[in-house]
Parts: structure tokens; sequence; C-alpha cells
């Protein structure tokens, strides 16, 4: 945590290598049957918001890589490559936006975002997902951001997609907290988990960063903001942020730590001459942003057993190739994890990469410990080519994996994969276990 400490002194130069901006955009309401996002916020003062390749600190680089963007999973079209092409609208021509806003010409996709608060976990905002129909037509999207100066972004490996696949907690309240926490499909791997205060609360003048998709563009930092007030379930800053923000996580630019949620403010935009601006306040002036405090999402982890100080109930084990499968050979090879730990009870995942043309030449089983084995892909699909993805979540398991769970031997888990037609050749690249509640 000390070296975290340089944060405070180092963010204003971090933020402030690009050129200046003087104007500023805000709010992303959802258009459509959708209508997610209550609206959040504004600029106050000068525009702090830096695209991630204008930002040099590498704390908060490391923070940036750990916020997700939420897209509608329509929005996501999957390509014979296994990458997702992003459905997006231009920012300026989506809002009537005058032609002097910054960002003007960059791409919107995200309807609110996210942060990694466990390994298999996303913080958001209350209102951005609230039912199970939110949690299956959702995807949380990582790397949704410019690394280079008009180099937008169209598409993201499929690696970096993730699926929800439930709600742990979600809450929004009369007297201000508006928060959900979600369970991914599968760990997220790569990127770390985010550091939240667990203990007192957050003062007054305390400076602040937020890292977020306002109005749904690619991810922004920005610093120079500070706390007004604080109450009971949230506190109030003068946060550059704007619809699309809802969701993000709001720092302390002392310690890193999370300090809340971002969920509501100002109005965004405001007409002028035909087109519309930024609505623009003093540093002190209009009624500020609101974040949830980051003590209720402590409280819903540690009650579902994903983290704060109990032994997490999701347990994963990963295994890195790549490994050939051999044409046309029914025995096959093998992908092998140890595990020091049983489901017990827990439901059994399996997240696979399997590059292979023609996928169905394929036959894949998982075999536990004790020599239970169930068979998770049989010879289907045809000429499609690839297996990416979980068994148990986006993928239909060939057989029922409910016997996997009641399995209570730790040691060996095997994924066999076997070919049984000649011609396609490929390999597995990756296999994860999870044991998850």
């Amino acid at each position: 945590m000390g070296e975290r400490r340089l944060l405070a002194a180092m963010v204003t130069a971090a933020l402030l290598v690009s050129c200046d901006q003087s104007s500023v955009p805000r709010q992303h309401q959802q258009t459509g049957e959708d209508p997610k996002v209550i609206k959040p916020d504004v600029i106050y003062g000068s525009d702090d918001r830096r695209d991630l390749y204008e930002v040099q600190n590498p704390l908060l680089l490391d923070l940036a890589a750990s916020t997700v963007a939420l897209m509608q999973s329509r929005d996501l079209q999957r390509q014979t490559d296994g990458s997702y092409k992003i459905q997006s609208m231009q920012f300026g021509s989506a809002y009537g936006l005058c032609r002097s806003e910054p960002y003007f010409e960059q791409k919107i996709a995200a309807f609110c975002s996210g942060f990694l608060v466990a390994p298999d976990a996303i913080a958001t905002a209350g209102h951005c997902i609230r039912s199970a129909s939110d949690c299956r037509n959702t995807k949380f999207v990582f790397g949704f951001a410019v690394t280079a100066p008009g180099i937008q972004t169209e598409s993201v490996d499929e690696t970096q997609v993730y699926s929800c696949v439930d709600i742990i907690q979600s809450d929004v309240g009369n007297g201000g907290r508006d928060y959900s926490v979600v369970r991914l499909d599968r760990p997220v791997m790569g990127r770390p988990v985010l550091e939240l205060r667990r203990q007192g609360t957050i003062a007054d003048e305390q400076e602040l960063v937020v890292i977020g998709h306002p109005a749904g563009l690619p991810v922004k930092v920005a610093g120079g903001a500070k706390v007004r007030s604080v109450s009971a379930e949230f506190f109030s800053a003068n946060l550059d942020t704007y619809g699309g923000n809802s969701g993000s996580a709001v720092f302390n630019a002392q310690t890193g730590e999370v300090e809340g949620i971002l969920v509501r403010g100002e109005t965004d935009f405001q007409s002028r001459g035909g087109c519309r601006v930024s609505y623009q306040c003093s540093d002190s002036g209009c009624r500020g942003e609101d974040v949830t405090k980051i003590s209720y999402v402590v409280e819903a982890l540690q009650t579902s057993g994903g983290g704060g100080g109990g032994e997490p109930e999701t347990y994963q084990v990963s295994f890195a190739g790549p490994v050939p499968i051999p044409d046309n050979q029914p025995q096959g090879v093998v992908a092998q994890v140890e595990a020091d730990r049983a489901p017990e009870g827990r439901r059994v995942l399996a997240h696979v990469k399997i590059d292979h043309s023609w996928r169905g030449d394929l036959r894949v089983s998982l075999t536990a410990p004790d020599g239970t084995e169930v068979l998770l892909h049989n010879r289907s699909g045809g000429s499609k080519d690839d297996i990416n993805g979980t068994f148990g979540a986006d993928l239909e398991s060939a057989e029922d994996l409910a016997p996997l769970s009641a399995v209570s031997a730790t040691g060996t888990w095997t994924l066999r994969v076997s070919d049984h037609a000649r011609r396609d050749v490929g390999s597995i690249q990756s296999f994860q276990l999870q044991f998850a509640p």
C-alpha cells in the first residue's frame, strides 16, 4: 500500500500529459427498450478526463485495467476468428452535440461501468443490473479503450468478454445506496482485483480519481476531484462524469483504494444554438455527483463468501497450453489441473479454449479425481470452428454436470479432447476449472 500513496502526488501530472481541452461532455441515458441508466453527471471546473494513452502513471493504468464496460449482449457480434465486433454509435451524432465537444468522433457502446472486486465478481450501480433479465442480457467487456491517438476500438478478443451468471446482491435504496455485485461466468485472468476500503469512512475534501465509461465512451481517467459532503450511505463530490459512468469505481487518490460507486448526479448536457454542449459547473457549484459507499459491496462479498476476510467460496485452477490435438486419434490428449479443494456441492464450471477447425470432429470430457466422468462435447457443431466458453454457463454440456458437484475428493482433474475424423487439426489453448456457489 505504501507505493499507492504516491498516487495523490502523481495523479495531476499523470492526467495532464495531453493537450488542453476546455469543453466537456456528459450523461449516457440508454435509448430504446432498455432505459437502465439514471442521469449521472456533469463537468466541474476544467475537464479532467483523459484517454488511456494519455495516462502515464502505472498505478492508474493498473486501476483502469480492472474497469469494465457493461454492454448489451445484442451489441456484440461474434466473428469467425472468435473476436466480438462492437456495435457502436458516434458520440457526437448520438447526442446531437456541437462540434466543439471533446470526443465528438469517438464511438459509444457501454450503458454503464463496473470494476473487479473478486476474481469472478464485478461491482456496478444497482440501477445498471437489477434483475435476472439484466444479468442474461449484459456482457462485461474489458479493454474498451483508446490506447493510441485516433485508434477506435471496434472489436475485442473473446477472452475479454464475460457473462453474468448470478446477481450476488443488488439494492437501490431510499437512503441513497445504489449498488449491484454480480458473479461472472469465469474468473478474470490477468487483471488485478481492486483494493476496497474496509474500515472507517472517507473524509471531506479527500482527493479522488474516477475511472469509467462516460456516456458510453472508451474508458476515461479523471482526477482533480474532491469530496464535498459525506452522508450515511453515500458521499458527494465534484467528479467529471456522465451517464455511462454509472457504476464506475471512485478511488482515493492517496491510497488507491475504492471508496465508492458513482451512481447519480447533475444533468449532463444543455442546448446551445441548435446543438448540445456539456453542462459545466464551477468546482463548488451545482449539486455534485453522488457515490454509494463501497462498504455495501464489502458486506455483500463477505456474506457470499466472495472476499473480505473469509475463505472465498469460488475456487479456480488453470491450465495453459497449447497442447496439439492429434488428427483422427480417439485416445486424444489431456489437460490436467491439481485441485487442493473439492466441489462438495458447489457448481462445477469448465472454461475451455480449444482452437480446432470443424469442431464436429471432437469429443471433450471432464474426469474428477474419484473417476466421475462427464461428457462435455460429443461431436456436435458440424463445420463450425473452435470451442470457446464455459460448460455450465454459456456452453451446454452433452451430459449433466451435476454428478461432479457431489465429488468430495481432491486431486487431479482431467480434460480429455479427442479427434474422430481426418483432416482438421487444432490444439487445447487453455482450461480453467471452477467451483462456484
